[in-house]
């Protein structure tokens, strides 16, 4: 490991293509008080863990999306 390093050619994650997409977007949604109680209650990533859960409903149930956006 050395004992300095040199960060002055260093970009920031918006300016690096691949990882533009990585980044998440500030919003505001509105979840039932017990809900988000039970979510900060597991500790710091409480966040991190609901957006996991979002996926996770969004990957299970997919084909049903795609289906109900045809229907419209």
């Amino acid at each position: 490991m050395r004992k300095e390093y040199d960060f002055s050619q260093a970009k920031r994650a918006n300016q690096v293509p691949h990882l533009v997409a990585l980044q998440s977007q500030e919003n505001e949604i509105k979840l039932d008080e017990d809900v988000l109680a039970q979510f900060r209650a597991t500790g710091q990533g409480w966040q991190t863990r609901i957006n996991d859960a979002l996926k996770e409903w969004l990957a299970e149930h997919s084909n049903q999306i795609k289906h109900e956006q045809l229907a419209i």
